[in-house]
């Protein structure tokens, strides 16, 4: 579960989590008021190559850890447990 201080997200949008290297379609999930955590999609690692290009075409070189919006097309491939 991820904490996102100071951040209030929608209820299952759908996002692109840059962690070590790795690019994670996942969503935000709202756990409690004002708590939200991060929902990896079942099949991420099928879609990483696609969520790499993502975010490289909107920042360029991936050089840190982040949260990137996930394009629609690439929205509606990902699978939720």
């Amino acid at each position: 579960m991820t904490i996102i201080p100071g951040v209030i997200p929608e209820d299952n949008l759908p996002v692109i989590v840059v962690d070590k290297g790795r690019c994670i379609v996942a969503r935000y999930r709202q756990l409690l008021p004002y708590e939200y955590g991060i929902e990896r999609a079942a099949n991420w690692r099928a879609l990483q190559a696609d969520a790499r290009a993502a975010v490289e075409a909107q920042v360029g070189a991936i050089t840190e850890d982040g949260h990137f919006p996930c394009p629609p097309e690439l929205a509606v491939r990902a699978v939720w447990a």
